[in-house]
């Protein structure tokens, strides 16, 4: 899922991506468990190796989880990029711009929830701008 960055990103920054979709357990693909257009597949394997029960406890876990009061106290450069189509999650990053002090909230037109994917290069961008801004001298 992010091979777009971590490809266009490692010669310039330290990166760190966890095996999330095998959640360290993917065979014999090195670190990263989703590569090219197998997407849809990885996350369908995922999703079929979590079962249901095991999927509704993390979104259940998940939609427990609220850091909107901590927002205010975030000191560093700050991006919010959201896809115009991704709509369930339109109004919680305009939110979550509005209360980050000095952050800079992007819509990115034509692009849905895996933006990155869509479009990489733009994400990419983001991210260099975004990094760059806390640590002017990399």
């Amino acid at each position: 899922m992010w091979m777009p960055q971590i490809d266009a990103l490692k010669d310039s920054f330290h990166i760190v991506a966890p095996d999330l979709p095998g959640l360290g357990r993917s065979k014999d693909l090195g670190p990263f468990s989703i590569r090219g257009n197998h997407i849809k597949a990885a996350a369908r394997e995922d999703a079929m190796s979590t079962g249901k029960d095991g999927f509704l406890s993390a979104v259940r876990s998940a939609s427990g989880v609220d850091f909107r009061s901590s927002l205010p106290d975030v000191r560093v450069p700050t991006t919010v990029a959201c896809g115009a189509n991704d709509r369930p999650n339109l109004r919680a990053s305009k939110e979550m711009a509005a209360k980050i002090p000095g952050a800079r909230l992007e819509i990115i037109s034509e692009a849905g929830h895996v933006w990155n994917l869509e479009k990489p290069e733009q994400f990419n961008l983001l991210i260099r701008e975004t990094v760059r801004a806390g640590f002017p001298e990399n």
